[in-house]
């Protein structure tokens, strides 16, 4: 596993060079763009290519059908209301190569996109299913209308070996009314589909459905990349189902997914199950690959008001089938946070699930009724690793369900609480971890932890060298005294920059843990979000705790070639 990985406990994203930066300076490695590394389709280009059609509002809907399966391509429609046109369906294939495209335009057209499009400046579809290989679908509206779907998704990608298409920059909307014919928004099958930059929001569910906001079904390489999706009920986002497919190659990568207030039921608990879920399988050569997500405001799922068994409303969940499991998993560098539950693996046997790089966030208990909260619950996965994650405030358990055979080293673990239980089955390892303020657990290995208590700063107190304190009125940072002696008896202003030194009384102590600020909603609306003591100085006693072979385990994780 050492090849993902090049910096130890410090949450820097790098980004991709080559391409156009998001506001926290990632590349998507898995957009199709001109020279994307993984999708080398110039989207950009095609979709300012002139218009070979063009689709207005005064078409009927066979005139319609006939310009989407006839004739030359780019295909552009108009700014408009076609909802009342029925279902659009796609059923002309392009090739590699020489995609169609359907993509919006209107007079002074701005390549805004349309969630910030005026109502009268949207081009409303009620549906597209997509029953063709090779297409482009391009910054089209999917509005919250009350018309039956008959369990037809917004946008329905067929799979029957259709492959090769592409959405980018569409909205579709849900309902928030309870209205009894709810749809997926999404519904992802066949090989090679993209999902990229667009957003997916505002549905609640009605009493026995489990609507999704993306629900990729079944697929090879199917990628999720850059998306906004959020209040949706049952599941923000599925991929799989409960009999477990194969989806080798299935990426969700740097997208928002999340619940707002608006869909909380007072009391702590959501109308929404888990944000994320998976229930598919990768391979050993092509693993699924959950990566640079940012994802939160999960609570426990109140199953009143769908009537589904009660789910845990976990951020991000793995579950497995019974009898059988989920295997060749990687969830890497997703930052959750502001939820009751982080992390879960359930149901099946699991097994080669790698978590790695993940930053956790005041995960605790908003709902009394439920005594659980854990950052990390990995109860059915074996041969499975926890490398270099950061836990920060979990307040109740950091970790649980410990099964056997489980690798969890070089991770950070700050004023948080303690693990559930022990170490469960055999072959387990915790070992060369730090807890700062937190509650130490270790079992196999060599017992080559840090552990080290956090104070807060008091007036006119004696200090060791190598104490750990944060300030009472709390800043983000953490200090580390470098100089013994005893703290001034009047106020003293700590320095607020990583590794920086102030003197307090006769005490010295410098930075050696800060906060990490980046973007969240970065589609509609980005706004900065702040965890403290998350970016770790190079003078910190864990900079250098990790041994190089710490990922040396064979036969747990994901494949090592990949």
């Amino acid at each position: 596993m050492t090849k993902y990985f090049v910096a130890l406990l410090v949450m820097f994203f790098v980004a991709w060079p080559t391409f156009a930066a998001d506001p926290n300076g990632y590349n998507a490695l898995y957009e199709c763009r001109a020279g994307g590394p993984q999708c080398n389709v110039d989207v950009v280009g095609y979709v300012t290519a002139s218009c070979a059609q063009t689709i207005t509002t005064a078409d009927s809907a066979g005139t319609i059908n006939t310009k989407l399966n006839t004739g030359s391509s780019p295909i552009c429609i108009e700014n408009g209301d076609y909802t009342g046109k029925g279902i659009f369906t796609l059923t002309t294939s392009g090739t590699s190569g020489a995609s169609r495209v359907l993509r919006y335009t209107r007079s002074s057209d701005n390549d805004d996109d349309p969630w910030n499009q005026s109502s009268a400046n949207q081009a409303k579809l009620k549906s597209l299913d997509i029953n063709a290989s090779y297409w482009i679908i391009h910054r089209l509206t999917f509005p919250s209308i009350d018309v039956a779907f008959n369990g037809i998704a917004r946008v329905d990608i067929g799979d029957f070996g259709f492959a090769n298409n592409i959405i980018s920059r569409v909205l579709i909307e849900g309902h928030t009314n309870g209205f009894s014919n709810l749809s997926d928004g999404m519904s992802i099958g066949g090989d090679n589909t993209t999902v990229q930059n667009s957003v997916v929001r505002n549905s609640w569910n009605f009493v026995g459905a489990e609507p999704m906001g993306i629900s990729c079904g079944n697929g090879t390489d199917v990628h999720i990349v850059n998306n906004e999706i959020y209040d949706w009920s049952a599941h923000p986002i599925q991929c799989g189902q409960n009999n477990a497919p194969t989806m080798g190659g299935l990426v969700v990568e740097n997208n928002d997914v999340y619940l707002t207030p608006a869909w909380y039921t007072g009391d702590g608990r959501t109308r929404a199950k888990s944000n994320l879920a998976i229930k598919s399988r990768g391979t050993s050569t092509n693993p699924i690959r959950i990566i640079h997500n940012r994802v939160w405001g999960s609570r426990v799922f109140d199953a009143s008001l769908s009537g589904i068994v009660a789910g845990a409303g976990a951020s991000f969940i793995i579950n497995g089938p019974i009898p059988g499991g989920l295997s060749y998993i990687l969830v890497q560098n997703n930052i959750i946070f502001d939820a009751q539950e982080g992390i879960e693996v359930v149901n099946g046997d699991d097994t080669n699930i790698s978590f790695i790089g993940n930053l956790l966030y005041q995960i605790k208990k908003y709902y009394a009724g439920q005594f659980w909260s854990h950052a990390f619950a990995p109860e059915s996965a074996t041969a499975s690793e926890i490398y270099l994650n950061s836990i920060i405030e979990a307040e109740v358990f950091t970790i649980s369900g410990i099964s056997g055979n489980m690798d969890i080293r070089c991770n950070a673990i700050i004023q948080s609480g303690a693990p559930e239980t022990g170490p469960g089955g055999s072959g387990n390892i915790a070992d060369f971890n730090v807890f700062y303020g937190s509650t130490l657990f270790t079992y196999g290995g060599t017992d080559t932890n840090i552990n080290k208590t956090v104070t807060i700063h008091s007036k006119s107190k004696a200090y060791s060298i190598g104490d750990l304190m944060v300030p009472a009125s709390l800043n983000n940072y953490m200090y580390r005294a470098v100089a013994a002696g005893i703290t001034s008896n009047s106020s003293t202003t700590p320095c607020t920059v990583l590794g920086c030194t102030f003197t307090d009384g006769s005490v010295t102590w410098q930075a050696i843990r800060g906060p990490y600020t980046f973007y969240r909603k970065l589609l509609t609306s980005p706004e900065s979000y702040t965890i403290p003591y998350a970016r770790a100085h190079a003078s910190t006693p864990e900079i250098n705790a990790c041994p190089s072979n710490y990922a040396a385990r064979s036969g747990i994780g994901i494949n090592n070639s990949n």
